[in-house]
């Protein structure tokens, strides 16, 4: 059977895009910057040679509004560090943050909605792939490089959620819900032997948030059931497999009596806010002779960087997000998984990570946005 052309650069380009969602853990296994330059050139030019085949661009209402929001997003930074800190705009510093424009810009223009379902498939994979490496040989993190238990967390929990969302609300073959639920139980010991607690909570959390919601929003009542009598039959089970295989660390980690006053970034939050309130209109990118050049809050590293109408643009695209999050979750199918990693992604985002990388959660959010679109694009 001859793959036609269209099906091949379908397949690639959501490979891309799975791929650039994971550029941290990529780095695990082989670490340079031209991942960060090969891959968004590699978007772009599969994008433009679909377009080409296909004689068609993909350019929504629900899509032009988002682009339109996240450059005046960015607009509004760049003008601020401008006029703050006009020498902080050199080529390297404007590079990292245009070229996460431009990941998420080809990601909105290029993906089309039957494509999604193989990025949430091949993030299942990948998942399975670290996890079965970290528990048979282990899996060491380069600290020298910025590698911290996220970088490994954060794919394991993207794949956990994805594949039990799929396999509640994704129909499939019996081999591809035997595939979800083997792939389940071994990232869930690999996950579990991490240090950190927030992809093991929000890997608990997410599927069940998602679940709840989804089950108030079914009008069926026979669908309600069965979404209830799953809730309860999975809860008890992924709990117990996930206490049974804690390691000691992250068990210390979790029953510890938490001071929030003693978390050192209660320190840092303190710290921000203060600049926030002295000067309401932002310091510019990367203002680390401020001493918090990362707050651990995208809200609150939003508002030192770009200020109060920085801060103003990103709650509007929020309200914006929310609404898509809502009516995924309402469609049903893949499209609570595409909502489910959305959230996660932003979620971890916001406490962990820095401006330079949103490229990831607003590749998320571009996919959750392409999943709720009713027109069907014909890609293939």
């Amino acid at each position: 059977m001859v793959l036609k052309k269209e099906h091949l650069l379908s397949m690639v380009l959501s490979f891309i895009i799975f791929l650039i969602l994971n550029i941290p853990s990529l780095k695990i296994i082989y670490s340079t910057p031209l991942i960060n330059i090969i891959l968004p050139l590699a978007l772009w030019s599969v994008g433009i040679l679909k377009i080409i085949s296909n004689k068609q661009l993909n350019l929504s209402y629900s899509r032009v509004k988002f682009l339109l929001i996240l450059y005046m997003f960015w607009g509004m930074i760049f003008l601020i560090t401008f006029v703050r800190m006009p020498t902080l705009l050199t080529y390297d510093n404007l590079l990292k943050y245009i070229v996460s424009l431009i990941i998420v810009t080809g990601v909105l223009l290029f993906l089309y909605k039957q494509e999604i379902l193989n990025v949430l498939y091949f993030q299942v994979l990948w998942a399975l792939c670290l996890s079965m490496q970290k528990i048979i040989w282990g899996i060491e993190l380069n600290r020298g490089l910025g590698q911290h238990y996220l970088t490994l967390g954060l794919p394991l929990s993207a794949g956990i959620v994805c594949a039990i969302l799929l396999l509640f609300y994704e129909r499939g073959r019996k081999i591809t819900k035997t595939f979800l639920i083997v792939s389940i139980t071994t990232i869930l010991f690999a996950l579990t032997s991490l240090s950190g607690r927030s992809p093991v909570i929000l890997s608990v959390l997410i599927p069940l948030i998602i679940t709840i919601i989804h089950l108030f929003m079914e009008k069926r009542i026979v669908k309600k059931v069965k979404v209830l009598i799953a809730i309860l039959m999975f809860i008890p089970v992924f709990l117990f497999l996930v206490y049974n295989n804690m390691s000691d660390r992250l068990l210390n980690t979790l029953t510890n009596d938490y001071n929030f006053e003693n978390e050192p970034r209660f320190i840092i939050y303190s710290k921000s806010i203060s600049l926030i309130k002295d000067n309401p209109l932002g310091y510019g990118l990367n203002s680390g002779e401020l001493g918090v050049s990362y707050p651990h809050n995208i809200f609150l590293e939003t508002a030192m960087s770009g200020g109060i109408f920085s801060l103003s643009i990103l709650v509007i695209m929020l309200f914006f997000v929310f609404s898509k999050f809502f009516k995924a979750i309402n469609y049903g199918s893949y499209k609570i998984v595409c909502s489910a990693l959305a959230l996660l992604y932003f979620l971890t985002w916001n406490i962990s990570y820095d401006l330079t990388s949103s490229y990831i959660p607003f590749s998320a959010i571009a996919i959750l946005i392409i999943s709720t679109e009713k027109n069907n694009y014909n890609s293939t």
